[in-house]
């Protein structure tokens, strides 16, 4: 599901640098076209686009990126107010680009903590579900086995037909003692039969 809704892995890693410099230019012509200091205020965008990004010095690089950009903006923009409105408010978006990068470190702290918890929730779904495929359903009584379409067939034909294995029939001492104790009767528990069954 997280995949979906943001790339994972190299993907992720490739494809960050090109969002955020996309990001960047779009800011950076919106701060230069519109008259004022609002424009400016989306500059913590950047640092926020960092925090998933698969380092951590990429969020302190799109802050420094947002400063240069407000700077740029302030200096390069259409038909600005005053100095004394905009300076000021340059230095507000200023700092809410530095202050946005310690919560953007903190979504990314969240984030990979999040991410490892899936991974391991994730294995222990995988790791279940192997376990119950690995299980085979057996009737208690008859000793029947449950196939894939919910019918039950004799142990014999499910084993020639899933692993391919040949069943041949016997019987063992325990059984054999209680099918015919009157063949048993002097033979002791671990002492080998003299004659077969």
């Amino acid at each position: 599901m997280m995949a979906l809704l943001w790339p994972v892995g190299r993907r992720r890693a490739s494809f960050l640098p090109a969002a955020s410099a996309i990001l960047a230019l779009s800011l950076l012509i919106l701060d230069l076209s519109v008259k004022g200091n609002a424009t400016g205020a989306l500059y913590p965008i950047l640092v926020l686009s960092a925090a998933w990004a698969p380092v951590s010095r990429e969020i302190v690089s799109q802050a420094v990126l947002g400063t240069l950009l407000a700077v740029l903006g302030y200096l390069y923009g259409s038909a600005s107010p005053a100095p004394e409105v905009m300076i000021p408010g340059r230095a507000l978006v200023v700092l809410a680009v530095w202050l946005t990068a310690p919560f953007a470190f903190l979504v990314r702290d969240v984030w990979t903590r999040q991410s490892r918890r899936v991974a391991e929730l994730e294995a222990v779904v995988a790791r279940e579900r192997a376990i119950t495929e690995a299980l085979l359903p057996m009737c208690a009584w008859c000793k029947r086995i449950r196939n894939g379409d919910a019918s039950w067939e004799r142990i014999e034909a499910w084993l020639r037909d899933e692993a391919g294995t040949q069943v041949t029939h016997g019987i063992c001492p325990d059984c054999a003692r209680r099918a015919y104790p009157d063949l048993w009767a002097g033979v002791r528990p671990h002492e080998p039969a003299a004659h077969s069954v």
